[in-house]
């Protein structure tokens, strides 16, 4: 069964372009990995919102232990106000059409 996480940050102004590089640095190698349906980002002046899709519980699993991931949670140390807001749910279709699966 697919995994959603939902990953909300609070950038620090001064760095807000810089965070969004090296989160877009990072999805690159993240889009290539095993089981990653869905790796964007959406933002506003107040919120960096990473929306994630994974194919099962074992390809997150293989996510989070990746060295990558680990890189981009040191490159972006402080680029970030308070911890991020991370939230793992399983996603539930609504209706018929396409637009309600994620």
């Amino acid at each position: 069964m697919s995994v959603v996480i939902v990953v909300s940050f609070k950038p620090d102004p001064t760095h807000r372009d810089e965070l969004i590089a090296a989160i877009d640095r990072a999805a690159r190698v993240f889009h290539t990995e095993h089981g990653c349906e869905r790796f964007t980002l959406s933002a506003n002046d107040q919120r960096i919102v990473l929306i994630e899709k994974w194919a099962d519980q074992q390809a997150l699993q293989a996510h989070q232990g990746t060295t990558r991931l680990h890189e981009l949670f040191a490159e972006i140390d402080g680029m970030v106000i308070g911890n991020p807001d991370i939230q793992i749910l399983t996603p539930h279709s609504l209706g018929e059409a396409p637009q309600g699966v994620l």
